[in-house]
């Protein structure tokens, strides 16, 4: 039989548990919903990155592994923290680049001509990236030879992509 203060004692105990999890699980809410929108952010801004889509994908694999090999089911929510890592990453590189812009010329590769819901734009590659720049309408696409790149290079060395334009 338990004494009276030791009752009390394990009460105490498990009420507290209880508020631990209660504020862990409120964490853990609160960096999914930040993981989502950096997901979101890396999504819409990852076209105007000079930066091949393999390597953040398989950066995503090994750090998922890593994960679910090492640490239990419970701790399973740390995957949200390379969403978090990378969108951070990504944002502060675009924040903080750097101010002067340089010019590079590409030759066109491939020409998308307007259908359906989608644009006109050209294809070309920088860096072995295949980047895509958009053309006001089908007749300066069709006399294009050559599309105009303004970057910038990021606070981690990436470059951005600040504005393309296709040349005539």
């Amino acid at each position: 039989m338990l004494t009276l203060k030791q009752r009390e004692a394990k009460q105490a105990q498990k009420k507290y548990k209880q508020k631990e999890s209660r504020s862990l699980h409120r964490l853990n809410l609160i960096v999914g919903l930040l993981s989502a929108v950096a997901a979101i952010y890396l999504l819409v801004s990852f076209r105007d990155i000079v930066l091949q889509g393999k390597w953040l994908f398989i950066s995503a694999v090994v750090f998922c592994i890593v994960v679910v090999l090492f640490f239990s089911r419970q701790k399973y929510y740390l995957m949200y923290y390379w969403f978090l890592a990378a969108g951070a990453f990504f944002f502060f590189n675009s924040v903080f680049a750097q101010k002067e812009v340089f010019v590079v010329q590409r030759p066109i590769e491939y020409k998308y001509y307007r259908r359906n819901k989608s644009n006109s734009s050209a294809e070309v590659t920088y860096h072995r990236v295949g980047l895509r720049v958009f053309a006001d309408d089908y007749k300066m696409l069709a006399n294009a030879n050559y599309a105009v790149l303004y970057l910038s290079t990021g606070l981690f060395g990436i470059e951005i992509v600040r504005d393309s334009k296709v040349i005539p």
